[in-house]
């Protein structure tokens, strides 16, 4: 009898692209040229006004194993959805078009995938900054986990805490998920800033095992431009959505964990909602928008009401419940306070 050749896993690369005709090329070359072979790149083109969408026809045309869907503009959310819709992978993983990846990630993370029997696998990643210094973690360490300890890590429980390693959490392009956990599994369309979180929450509940290594694959670049879409009203208001999402997870989680995971839930919703301050008072100076971040604003608010309702609300630390009080109570306040903060950080860095 002739046995038939054994075909590895296919692992589906979804990669949102917009306006990233710069940095496509060295993207996707990076996921074609991976040790790992058996892969299908789909190329969502999210309704580009650069040359984006003409070069990802080429690079089509360069190789069988992409594919590529053009759509009409809807935010990085519409576009990963998109793609899973059209994802055949047993495995399945993302990459942000202007990113790029070691050539053994998918090899590593697959081998890693198959040793622990995990659901989900996890490495660091390479944070590029803007002035070209690279911050990494490489200590090859590994851990393997519950779906339930994955979702404390991710709300803040993460043993010697650093924002580096809170970025690992939250992001989707540096994991590798088996596809039969995201069944029913989407991003928000209306969520374009945090949306990566809400998405790992949803995936790693379903997850038995979740294997963790300290090795960076993914070289992740701070762009201008992600920047600026961050203090969007759109992304204003997902940021806030977010927050009330990670406050009811934390709810659910055992009382150890309970503390670290409320204060990052608020620690989240701290940050948009004093992000906002500054835009308020540059949009009504402008004359622009005033009303629609004043809206955003007061929306917070609302949220923050939600947030203090759930379970895990009084394990948070007093200082932070001091400045919700005066977030919902005493805006007037709150508000030229923190810019008057902000301006003597600013001075004083």
């Amino acid at each position: 009898m002739i046995q038939k050749p054994h075909i590895p896993p296919l692992i589906s690369i979804i990669i949102p692209v917009y306006n990233a005709e710069k940095y496509l090329r060295k993207c996707v070359e990076s996921v074609t040229g991976q040790t790992y072979e058996n892969l299908e790149v789909i190329l969502v083109d999210d309704g580009s006004a650069d040359g984006s969408g003409s070069l990802c026809d080429a690079l089509a045309r360069e190789d069988e194993r992409i594919v590529v869907i053009h759509k009409e503009n809807g935010g990085v959310s519409s576009a990963r959805n998109a793609g899973l819709e059209a994802a055949r992978g047993d495995y399945i993983t993302f990459l942000d078009c202007d990113d790029y990846i070691e050539g053994e990630m998918y090899q590593t993370l697959m081998e890693l995938a198959a040793e622990h029997d995990a659901d989900i696998t996890i490495g660091t990643i390479y944070e590029e900054q803007s002035d070209g210094s690279v911050v990494k973690i490489d200590t090859g360490a590994q851990t393997l986990m519950t779906g339930e300890e994955a979702t404390a890590a991710i709300l803040g429980c993460v043993p010697q805490r650093t924002n580096h390693k809170m970025f690992v959490w939250f992001f989707v392009w540096n994991k590798l998920y088996r596809s039969s956990i995201l069944k029913d599994v989407k991003f928000d369309p209306e969520t374009d800033s945090a949306e990566d979180v809400p998405f790992n929450l949803r995936a790693f509940s379903r997850a038995e095992k979740v294997l963790y290594i300290e090795r960076p694959f993914n070289f992740w670049r701070h762009r201008a431009v992600s920047l600026s879409n961050a203090h969007s009203v759109k992304a204003l208001r997902g940021g806030a959505a977010t927050s009330l999402i990670m406050s009811r997870y934390a709810s659910a989680l055992p009382d150890s964990c309970k503390r670290d995971a409320i204060t990052s839930s608020f620690r989240n919703i701290y940050w948009y909602y004093t992000a906002c301050i500054p835009e308020i008072r540059r949009a009504k100076s402008s004359g622009h928008d005033f009303e629609t971040y004043r809206e955003a604003q007061r929306h917070m608010r609302k949220v923050m009401q939600e947030m203090k309702r759930e379970k895990a609300y009084p394990y948070l630390a007093r200082r932070f419940k001091l400045a919700v009080f005066f977030m919902l109570h005493l805006p007037g306040i709150f508000d030229p306070v923190w810019m008057l903060y902000r301006k003597i950080k600013r001075r004083l860095s």
